[in-house]
């Protein structure tokens, strides 16, 4: 586990500048982890290889703990407590050092781990409601209203679908009232009487021409 890698970047010293240096060196790391398969595999058919990754990892996670010792003071201890790093005195507090320049080196080879400590507990569903208003600004502020605009539009479309609804079953209601067969439109007027045949007049004609005679 000798001098695998090396960072030569003196921004490093100013993490205040380059925050972006912790996501980039956990890609790195991370992207190591892949490229070689770690694994039960990995450590049986390539046991060397294994542990040389493996230390390459603590050490990347090593360099984190320190690089996020700024920003992060209890969870950077924590972590190199966990790593086995311990204080000289033997407690209180590890010291952390940003290097200018990295290598693998500072968790050299037979170096025992320490205790595994929960780093980051579970954050109540509640709590993540609550934070998101408090610190979210105007970002939020208008996602919230777009997402109160697309809730009003669907509740809208809702209440059409279901007005819609009503007026169809109230018109099947009204037509099943009316009795089969029956017609809506007015009566038709009586038809007039026909016309007499040939010979046959109508009782007031016939007494008409009686008197005439």
């Amino acid at each position: 586990m000798s001098a695998i890698l090396r960072y030569s970047d003196p921004a490093l010293k100013r993490i205040g500048h380059r925050a972006n240096s912790v996501t980039s060196i956990s890609a790195i790391a991370n992207k190591l982890l892949q490229d070689n398969k770690l694994g039960n595999l990995l450590l049986a058919e390539e046991p060397e290889r294994c542990r040389a990754v493996i230390g390459v990892g603590l050490n990347h996670v090593h360099l984190l703990a320190n690089i996020l010792s700024p920003y992060m003071p209890e969870k950077s201890q924590s972590i190199l407590r966990q790593l086995g790093v311990k204080a000289p005195n033997g407690d209180g507090q590890v010291p952390v050092r940003i290097p200018d320049v990295w290598e693998v080196d500072a968790l050299k080879p037979g170096h025992a781990i320490g205790t595994p400590e929960l780093l980051f507990a579970n954050i109540p569903a509640a709590k993540i409601d609550e934070w998101r208003d408090a610190f979210g600004g105007e970002e939020l502020r208008k996602q919230k209203e777009i997402e109160a605009e697309k809730a009003a539009a669907k509740k809208a479309a809702r209440e059409k679908e279901k007005e819609k609804r009503k007026l169809k079953k109230a018109a099947a209601a009204e037509a099943a009232q009316v009795p089969s067969g029956a017609t809506t439109t007015l009566p038709f007027r009586p038809a007039q009487p026909a016309q007499a045949a040939d010979g046959v007049t109508e009782p007031a004609e016939s007494a008409e021409a009686a008197v005439q005679a």
